[in-house]
């Protein structure tokens, strides 16, 4: 299996959440990452959230599980808002509570399925992931270092660790998955996508350089990636790592699929689903499989 941890919805809110607290290079970044005057704004609202916001067979997801995951991710919503002069209307929070419990319960399916198969993640392994947290993170230099950041977002350590066993759990899991290596053609198509990118992202780095170089005094001689020498990787010296990207990418295809199909029989409550309006503007009456809302869910 890849190197790469499957994406955990809740690391990557949590994740997403302290890069941005800490992004301070410049004026404006620091504005939109700090708190202004309409901090109500940009406030999460956790007053209706019920004791338990949800359970998955019996297991529950209690206001304590919820509230950090939320609490940070409705901060990334609320910055970008902010950024774009927009605010969070009361909709767009309830959709966003669902949304969160919608993917909490995904996790928990996930470990659901990991432990049919007898399989457990041991605190050696859970330590090893929070150390490849602390290789990731720009801020924090230790273990400790990172615990406190999180600290500072409403994030215990043990909800951390908790997460992080569910990310063992769910690539441990996607090994026991049949599931076929990235063919060539598949491979040769990424590289290609990659390779795109790469040539715009050079071709606006140049375009900038050449707007500062006529904007200065006459003795540019040229900058560093004068005359657009500035290599591509080839495909070859691409290939392993594009083999994993794809490898990491189908094996949480293939285990959200499998947790799609949990669902269907699955027991699930969710005390704070809303429902996605039709066309005439009323809630839709059902999502299909055994998920079911608590009488008055999304009428906050």
């Amino acid at each position: 299996m890849s190197k790469k941890l499957l994406s955990s919805v809740a690391m990557l809110a949590l994740v997403a959440g302290l890069s941005a607290c800490g992004d301070s290079g410049d004026g404006e970044e620091s504005a939109a990452s700090s708190p202004s005057s309409s901090s109500s704004a940009t406030e999460p609202d956790l007053s209706e959230v019920p004791d338990v916001v949800a359970s998955v067979n019996g297991e529950e997801i209690s206001k304590e599980d919820f509230e950090p995951v939320y609490t940070v991710q409705f901060g990334q919503y609320a910055q970008q808002a902010q950024m774009q002069g927009q605010s969070l209307d009361d909709e767009m929070r309830k959709q966003l509570r669902s949304q969160v419990a919608d993917a909490m319960i995904s996790r928990e399916l996930g470990a659901q399925l990991a432990a049919e198969e007898d399989l457990s993640a041991s605190e050696d392994e859970v330590q090893e992931k929070l150390e490849g947290l602390v290789e990731q993170n720009q801020q924090a230099d230790s273990v400790d270092a990172l615990l406190s950041q999180y600290e500072e977002q409403g994030i215990s350590e043990e909800a951390l660790r908790d997460d992080l066993e569910k990310t063992v759990l769910m690539n441990k899991y996607a090994d026991t998955l049949d599931i076929e290596d990235p063919t060539s053609d598949e491979l040769k198509s990424k590289y290609q996508e990659w390779k795109q990118q790469q040539e715009a992202q050079l071709e606006a780095e140049q375009s900038q350089g050449q707007s500062s170089s006529e904007g200065s005094s006459g003795d540019s001689e040229g900058s560093e990636g004068d005359g657009g020498e500035s290599e591509i990787a080839s495909f070859e010296e691409k290939k392993s790592e594009l083999k994993e990207d794809l490898t990491a990418q189908k094996e949480e295809e293939a285990v959200q699929s499998k947790i799609s199909d949990a669902r269907e029989d699955a027991e699930i409550e969710n005390a704070i689903k809303v429902e996605a309006p039709d066309s005439s503007g009323s809630p839709s009456e059902s999502s299909g499989g055994n998920d079911s809302s608590s009488e008055g869910s999304g009428e906050e």
